[in-house]
């Protein structure tokens, strides 16, 4: 079963905003569980964005209980969500997970550009981790993967969270994240590279 946006019988303006940039550039930055769901994604995926990348920003805003707006990425339809991801080439995914220590696990479908990312954030010396199962970012369904060319997602502890609050860090880390979209996007690609989309976003959902 998937869900719309707005989940259930929540309301836009009330419990939850849609912050929508289309700036018509291949690359799309994702926070879909933003604002106080997971706290800490909606201004970094902000700052990752910048003056030049589209961004689709879910943000719950209830003064409590902003957990109940989480749905599952797989889960979630939004057209206008399908309609920008749809021109994308590429997306990159913030989560927030849990865990004191501060390190960023990378999943999604685009392996060559999981590789170029955590190549650049080891350089700045992130802890980076291969995701557990039900985290992986690899299902189709995930808005991760429905770009042309698929995306990468990070799931950032609570412990980078709250390091990633300061300013400088944050800017050190979208700095490190657009280097390695830049190393990725002047490789030369191949139909049969396997970050290249073949078939419907839209199909068989594996995991999250």
């Amino acid at each position: 079963m998937t869900s719309r946006v707005p989940p259930g019988p929540f309301q836009e303006g009330q419990d939850y905003r849609l912050r929508l940039w289309d700036r018509g550039h291949p690359v799309l930055v994702l926070a879909l569980h933003g604002g106080q769901i997971e706290p800490g994604t909606s201004p970094l995926a902000a700052r990752l964005a910048g003056a030049d990348w589209s961004l689709y920003d879910f943000q719950g805003i209830r003064p409590h209980g902003n957990g109940q707006l989480h749905r599952p990425s797989v889960e979630l339809v939004d057209p206008r969500l399908v309609e920008l991801a749809g021109r994308a080439w590429i997306a990159l995914s913030l989560h927030g997970a849990t865990g004191v220590a501060p390190l960023v696990g990378i999943g999604g479908r685009n392996r060559r550009l999981a590789r170029r990312v955590q190549r650049q954030l080891a350089a700045l010396g992130v802890v980076c981790v291969d995701l557990g199962a039900g985290l992986q970012g690899r299902a189709r369904r995930n808005p991760v993967n429905w770009p042309l060319r698929r995306g990468v997602q990070l799931e950032l502890s609570a412990g980078l969270r709250r390091q990633l609050a300061r300013p400088a860090a944050a800017v050190a880390f979208c700095v490190a994240l657009r280097q390695g979209v830049a190393a990725y996007l002047v490789q030369p690609l191949t139909n049969r590279d396997p970050s290249v989309s073949t078939g419907s976003p839209m199909g068989s959902p594996v995991n999250e």
